[in-house]
Parts: structure tokens; sequence; C-alpha cells
């Protein structure tokens, strides 16, 4: 948690396993062991799949998407489409940053104001702090 890049070194990436899987009758690998490595990448793809149909579809809470990177960093395999949910979190971010300065500027313009709460409803997901830049502009 935190370095991504440790994180992707120390678990095998699911398109790795599926293709693993796929030339896998030539390897010496138990049953058992199969069995979790069939398992393990069709989670990983579930969650995958998960991912890409929230972002496409749905505009999720700020804290959905901090969960959802917390039970990616769970699996014992890295799901690519992390680093999605990880870019939008770091836009969000961001976007808080300017929020925060803004609102605490007694004489923010409500211009600056509007154009802060459109670069915000642009984002691929929902912050409660939008009411709060509605209520200024108000």
């Amino acid at each position: 948690k935190g370095d991504t890049s440790d994180f992707k070194e120390l678990r095998p990436a699911v398109c790795f396993l599926r293709q693993f899987m796929k030339e896998g009758g030539a390897l010496p690998v138990s049953a058992a062991d199969w069995n979790l490595v069939e398992d393990v990448t069709a989670t990983g793809e579930a969650l995958a799949k998960e991912i890409r149909t929230m972002l496409l579809e749905t505009v999720p809470e700020l804290d959905t998407v901090r969960a959802l990177i917390e039970h990616c960093y769970d699996l014992p395999v890295y799901v690519d489409e992390t680093i999605m949910l990880e870019a939008v979190v770091e836009k969000a971010e961001r976007w808080l940053q300017s929020a925060a300065a803004m609102l605490s500027n007694a004489e923010a313009e409500p211009r600056a104001l509007r154009g802060l709460l459109h670069s915000g409803e642009r984002l691929p997901v929902t912050l409660k702090e939008f009411e709060l830049v509605r209520f200024r502009i108000k």
C-alpha cells in the first residue's frame, strides 16, 4: 500500500496468469495449484471487469474508488485497471486541494468558483465538496 511500483512487482498480473493457463498443459503444476491459479485469475478478471464497468457506466463516490483500490491491493494478483482507479483518485485529490484553497479565500470570485465547480463535475467521481462550492456561488 502506498508505493504502487512495489505492489506491481510483487504480484503476477492477471494477463500473465491468463497466458500461463493457456500454456499450462505442458507445465508440471499440481491440481491444487492449478485450481488456485484458476481461482485467482477469475477473481482478478472479475474485479477488472467491475472496475471498467463502474468507471464507464457510473460516477462513484471517491470513497468507493478508494475502497476498490484497497481491494485490489489485497489480492494476490495485480489487476491492471488499478492504475485507472489510482489516476481517478489523484485527479480528485488535486481538485480537492484547489477547492480547499479557493473556499478558504473569503474573496473568491463567483466566476472562479463556477470554474472550479465545472472542472470538478467533469471528474469521474462524485465529491461532497461540490455542494460546498455550489453554496458559496449562491
